[in-house]
């Protein structure tokens, strides 16, 4: 069985090096976050893939419950240095805090890995460009497409 953390609530104050330590081990996992502020880290065998249909239908049938928010995340071999973000997915309720949460616990792990940069290709309509700029995400890589981002970690 792959590790599974679960921690209630979240305080991002406090620097929780357990919960880091384990996450930076695991180089595809899930992050979950819920609406009471409560967290949990999946650690996965294999990568979880998007694609604008995945979008698509995720939007009309949520795959995550009432304020969940999921973050798949990986750390490619090809590029060693970076985070891709490969997917996220909400529900229904899932409020911006939350969001905010995730991101920066997501910023967290891929400083403590000493990543130079976190990528992720944004589909969706509801991740807009002026939200990804609040975030600290640029476009990136404008030749293969206008919905790539990154986060420069320094």
């Amino acid at each position: 069985m792959l590790p599974r953390l679960h921690l209630h609530p979240w305080d991002l104050s406090t620097e929780r090096e357990d919960f880091l330590v384990l996450t930076t081990g695991a180089r595809f996992a899930q992050l979950s976050i819920f609406l009471d502020g409560s967290v949990s880290h999946q650690t996965r065998w294999f990568p979880r893939w998007a694609s604008q249909w995945d979008v698509a239908k995720d939007e009309t049938r949520r795959s995550a419950s009432n304020g969940e928010c999921r973050f798949f995340y990986s750390f490619p071999w090809r590029t060693p240095g970076f985070m891709a973000v490969n997917y996220m997915t909400s529900g229904e309720q899932t409020n911006y805090r939350t969001m905010l949460l995730g991101v920066q616990i997501l910023e967290q792990i891929a400083r403590h890995k000493k990543s130079n940069a976190i990528v992720c290709q944004a589909y969706s309509d509801r991740l807009s460009e002026r939200l990804m700029r609040r975030w600290g995400y640029v476009r990136h890589a404008l030749s293969i497409g206008d919905n790539h981002y990154i986060r420069r970690l320094s």
